[in-house]
């Protein structure tokens, strides 16, 4: 799926295009975390090439699937940690989508990835790659785009932005 859409995508009409965000919605909730991986990639990627204006609706989807309850942490019920992965996965693919800039919606995302950094895996796992990414593509940038969170955001972000120190 991934092959074929990156070879096709400037190629797509809106009508397809609709039809492959919903075909990778279904693969995002897989059992498999391989899948659920790959079709977050790749619905970053569409984001990122064709169709940036979604950005905004899709939070909206994911954040409702990231605020799933899950009842113990030790021993999380599957259906309700792969929800919450799924959400997990669809923020990080809006984050991912926009290396270099940050949209109005993104400190708030940023804010909702954070909370769920002690989740049990693969949801923690999600959140530090994407909170890495994240640091590592705005880094050189960050003294203009810290100007967009608020104060409760960026001290939210700058515990897991600022590397820890060896002698700490």
């Amino acid at each position: 799926m991934q092959i074929f859409v990156f070879h096709n995508i400037f190629q797509f009409d809106e009508n397809m295009m609709n039809a492959t965000l919903d075909m990778i919605m279904v693969l995002m909730e897989d059992p498999q975390v391989e899948v659920r991986e790959l079709a977050g990639k790749t619905l970053s990627g569409i984001i990122r090439c064709a169709n940036r204006s979604s950005g905004a609706r899709l939070k909206d989807h994911f954040s409702r699937m990231l605020g799933t309850k899950v009842a113990n942490k030790k021993k999380p019920e599957p259906e309700a940690l792969l929800r919450r992965h799924v959400g997990v996965l669809g923020l990080s693919a809006l984050v991912l989508a926009f290396p270099y800039e940050i949209p109005t919606w993104m400190p708030e995302v940023l804010e909702h990835l954070t909370r769920h950094m002690n989740d049990p895996a693969p949801v923690q796992t999600t959140v530090k790659q994407t909170m890495a990414e994240f640091r590592r593509t705005h880094q050189e940038s960050w003294h203009l785009d810290r100007e967009k969170f608020t104060d409760d955001q960026l001290s939210a972000l700058t515990d897991l932005l600022v590397s820890p120190s060896y002698y700490a």
